[in-house]
């Protein structure tokens, strides 16, 4: 904790500390710890590009996703965008779960999906071809380094 700050007793122990921190705190608290504000830099940094990432992708591939995952023609809103579905990898990136308002939902999945897509034409196959079991498959639209998937 930096240095200068006392906790007072009282309902205003908190104000006490964000006022403190807002004085001076924050610089005694960097002074003294360095790689915590390069740690906090970073990870801002890559929330930054990875959400304005994901915005561009989504703005970009809204009617794609529409017609071929949810199969619909309709102008339905985003209303949700759900997170803490993955680990972040690849520099701050992870899935996310895209919501409209009617209810329907996709996955957007960082990184390549043409392995997944792949692997559903094949279950596909199988299931005309007389598999002993039908399987469900799932619709996949693969971008470059990225990809949407159906919510199951």
């Amino acid at each position: 904790m930096a240095t200068g700050y006392r906790q007072d007793v009282g309902d205003d122990g908190f104000s006490s500390f964000i006022s403190h921190m807002r004085c001076n705190g924050f610089v005694e608290l960097f002074a003294s710890k360095p790689v915590l504000l390069r740690l906090m830099a970073s990870l801002t940094r890559q929330w930054i590009e990875s959400t304005s990432e994901f915005i561009a992708r989504l703005a970009t591939d809204v009617g794609d996703v529409r017609r071929q995952i949810l199969g619909k023609d309709c102008d339905s809103p985003v209303s949700s965008v759900a997170g803490k579905l993955s680990d972040p990898h690849n520099f701050g990136r992870s899935v996310l779960a895209v919501g409209f308002n009617d209810r329907h939902r996709v996955v957007y999945k960082p990184k390549d999906l043409r392995v997944d897509a792949f692997w559903w034409e094949l279950i596909a196959w199988l299931n005309t071809h007389g598999a002993p079991l039908e399987l469900r498959t799932a619709r996949v639209l693969p971008r470059d380094g990225y990809g949407w998937v159906e919510f199951i």
